[in-house]
């Protein structure tokens, strides 16, 4: 994936070509979290809490079981 840098930035303009900024969101994952359990599992587990607050923002009922919020995929579509 090719992501711009950013031109005001001294790295870019001495050419050497620092890349800082991505043209997706990026994953904001909790430091203490990624200490905790990994770098890995923090990611997916923010992953997790993201979509969790996204069906319950849009009370999507689905994803409600015994009144917690759920995620759920195939392990192929994790993957991805």
């Amino acid at each position: 994936m090719r992501v711009r840098g950013v031109g005001a930035c001294p790295e870019e303009r001495r050419g050497e070509g620092l890349i800082l900024l991505y043209d997706e969101p990026p994953i904001a994952v909790s430091p203490t979290l990624a200490v905790a359990w990994g770098i890995n599992d923090a990611c997916f587990m923010q992953q997790v809490h993201y979509w969790c607050i996204i069906y319950e923002k849009k009370q999507d009922l689905r994803h409600l079981h015994n009144g917690q919020w759920w995620v759920y995929n195939t392990n192929e579509a994790w993957q991805a």
